[in-house]
Order: C-alpha cells, then sequence, then structure tokens
C-alpha cells in the first residue's frame, strides 16, 4: 500500500480532555509492524517508521505524515447531454489522473446531487427510467484509486427525457427494415432502393408497394381518346406528408412541370387525365409522376 503525505484528523476531543489519557501511540501499515510513537512532550508523539515520519497531536487528534507519497488530487471532466425517451446519455472528457468516475443527478440546478453510479472506468453513462418531461441535472467527479482522492465537480449539464413519436414513415420503415431512421448498414434511406426494381423506398412507401420484394412500376400512362391518362396506387392508409404531382411535357427535353388535368379516384387507386389534346397534329406529350414528402 502507498503512504500519502499530508495531515488527517483521526478523531474529534473534547476540549476538557485534549491531550490527556495517551500512554501510547502506535502506527502499523501493510507493510510494517506495530511501531510505538515517541512521547515528545505536550502532546505530540512522533517516530519514523520506515520511509515515513508520523507526528500525532493529541490536542488534535490530527496524525502529519511525511516522506512518503504526495496524494494525486484528479482534474475536473467536462461533461454533456443528450436526452432521449426516457433516458439521458452522458458522455465526459478524462480528467487528469482519474481512473473511475461518479455521476451524479439532481432535480434542481446545483443539486443537491445523488450517486447515480460509481466506479465507472468508462466515460460515458446512459440513465435510463427516468421520467418523460422531467429535467434532470447532472454533473460527473473523478478519482484517483490510489490516493483515493476525488477532484471537483465537472461543469453542470441538463436534460430533459421527452416520448419518442415516429411518423408514419418511421413506422413503416421499422415494419420493412427493422430501422426508424436510414442507417449506413441498411438501404432504408427514401433514395435508396432496397429491392433494386429501380423504385426508391420513398416511392415503394408513397405508392404501397413491397420494398423488399422487386416489381414492375404500378404507375401506367395511357391514352384515353384524345387525352393522355396517368393511374397509379396511393397506399391505403393516406399520410398527410406525401405529395403526388403529375407531371407533364411536351418532349423529354424541356423540364417537367405539374399538369391541370383533373383526378379522380377510385378508392386508394388514382388516375390523372391530362388536358393537352394529343391529336392535334404536332403534339407529343409525356407523363410522370412525382411524389414528395414533407417530415411533420
Amino acid at each position: 500500500a502507498t503512504v500519502f503525505n499530508g495531515s488527517y484528523r483521526l478523531f474529534e476531543i473534547a476540549a476538557a480532555t485534549a491531550g490527556t489519557g495517551f500512554t501510547g501511540v502506535f502506527v502499523t501499515t501493510t507493510t510494517t509492524a506495530e511501531t510505538a510513537l515517541t512521547d515528545e512532550g505536550g502532546g505530540v508523539w512522533s517516530g519514523t517508521v520506515g520511509a515515513q515520519t508520523y507526528s500525532f497531536n493529541t490536542s488534535t487528534g490530527t496524525l502529519t505524515v511525511t516522506g512518503g507519497a504526495t496524494p494525486v488530487t484528479p482534474g475536473a471532466s467536462t461533461l454533456s447531454a443528450l436526452a432521449g425517451n426516457a433516458k439521458v446519455d452522458l458522455s465526459w472528457t478524462a480528467a487528469n489522473d482519474a481512473d473511475t468516475y461518479i455521476v451524479k443527478r439532481a432535480t434542481t440546478a446545483g443539486g443537491p446531487y445523488t450517486n447515480v453510479v460509481s466506479n465507472l472506468a468508462g466515460r460515458s453513462y446512459s440513465d435510463t427510467g427516468l421520467v418523460n418531461g422531467t429535467t434532470y441535472f447532472y454533473v460527473v467527479q473523478a478519482r484517483n484509486s490510489t490516493s483515493s482522492l476525488f477532484g471537483s465537480n465537472s461543469n453542470e449539464v441538463s436534460a430533459t427525457p421527452v416520448a419518442v413519436v415516429y411518423t408514419s414513415l418511421q413506422n413503416w420503415r421499422f415494419e420493412q427494415f427493422g430501422v426508424y431512421d436510414d442507417t449506413a448498414n441498411v438501404l432504408a434511406g427514401d433514395t435508396e432502393d432496397f429491392d433494386g426494381d429501380g423504385q426508391v423506398n420513398i416511392l415503394e412507401y408513397a405508392l404501397g408497394t413491397d420494398p423488399k420484394v422487386p416489381n414492375a412500376s404500378p404507375v401506367v400512362v395511357a391514352r384515353s381518346g384524345n387525352f393522355l391518362t396517368l393511374t397509379y396506387p396511393r397506399r391505403a392508409v393516406a399520410d398527410p406528408a406525401l405529395t403526388y404531382t403529375v407531371q407533364g411535357s411536351g418532349d423529354l427535353a424541356t423540364a417537367f412541370t405539374a399538369g391541370t388535368g383533373a383526378t379522380a379516384n377510385v378508392g386508394s387507386t388514382y388516375t390523372y387525365t391530362d388536358d393537352v389534346n394529343v391529336s392535334a397534329s404536332g403534339v407529343r406529350r409525356f407523363l410522370r409522376l412525382s411524389v414528395s414528402y414533407t417530415a411533420p
């Protein structure tokens, strides 16, 4: 064991009995046998044990040690917090001379704090089981295991957990791909094509098709009399965040613009009838379906 320099109050002594009643003072460590200190008079007992000198003042109950190691007090960390659903994720910077950390929490700024977890070797912690809508305040404190000394508290941070409400699109994405949001490991993004059929995921969502099974486009362009029609399905459960727009162009080199024809539906099948007469001489017409999503 390491012996550290310093003054240590071993006990409190009543003023009426200070410095009296001691017939001997002994020191022992994990590596030395019990050693008697010498009565120096005036209530002071001192002696050398190994490389350390001990001086005990019976009037104050204080033991002073010299010749030992210098105690190491760890520094303070910088703390940050991120609120989640019934939880707060904490992370902090490494404190100088720290071996472990204590996470403290309060429900009022400045404390008093309660220890949430002690002896953490890492520099992150997820505090779970919290009440959504309640603001929590946190600090972390570093500890040096050799000296058993604690550093100062870190900066205080606050976070308020909130319940997560997923959109219809996110719930669909979870049902199809097992994730609520796009990740690098799953082709679940709106503009990605999981099944490689040429229809991106947001289009599969909007048209109600299976994004994991390749299928031909359900969008059909046809001619009805002198006009073109475009027929397409919409998802069975409408999502107000989706906008379906049929666009037209006179040639494939000119930009498509929103058509001004009429749209009718039978159930979830919609048919747009264009208002450009394609029977006229020299008229060419191209239609396409555009789907956009505006996150709520």
